[in-house]
């Protein structure tokens, strides 16, 4: 309840527990609500959506002068390390395997 007094202001009472009950009753009915269940109303028409044709897939992206140039030179530091590491390994198997590094002589 709202009480005015004298001097233009107004007094507010604190509510019962029952008024505040009462006050939340329809808020927690409608919270727990499916939206379905809610009334429209008007009644009203279903959409028809129309029926839109597939798009054509994406052309791949195209690289740019900057990112080849970049891919260039990642592949020659990886060639670089490659004939590093297989190096010996190559020198090795050279070594072990030399008669079948010669030509084949037709006699």
């Amino acid at each position: 309840m709202v009480w005015p007094t004298k001097d233009n202001r107004v007094v507010l009472v604190r509510p019962t527990v029952l008024q505040r009950d009462a006050f939340f009753m329809g808020l927690l009915a409608d919270v727990q609500r499916m939206p379905t269940k809610f009334s429209d109303g008007v009644q009203r028409k279903k959409r028809v959506l129309e029926v839109l044709p597939v798009a054509p897939p994406l052309e791949p992206c195209k690289p740019t002068v900057a990112e080849l140039a970049l891919q260039d030179d990642n592949d020659q530091k990886i060639i670089t390390l490659l004939k590093y590491r297989l190096g010996p390994i190559l020198t090795e198997l050279k070594k072990q395997f030399k008669r079948f590094s010669k030509r084949a002589t037709v006699s």
